[in-house]
């Protein structure tokens, strides 16, 4: 579905175009929840670096 959604050609329907959208967006909404993680870095340069990088995202949402 992503890769028909990415190539449709510019003059496909909107119709169609519509009804892809919606199927896509359907299964979105059936899709199981599922928590991801990864392991914090024991390299403290690294942890440094990326709780910047957190605290810039958050402030930025």
């Amino acid at each position: 579905m992503f890769e028909r959604m990415a190539m449709w050609p510019w003059d496909m329907p909107s119709q169609q175009q519509a009804a892809l959208i919606a199927l896509f967006v359907e299964d979105l909404n059936l899709a199981e929840e599922i928590k991801l993680s990864l392991p914090i870095p024991a390299d403290k340069r690294l942890q440094g670096w990326l709780a910047a990088g957190w605290a810039a995202s958050s402030r930025a949402a």
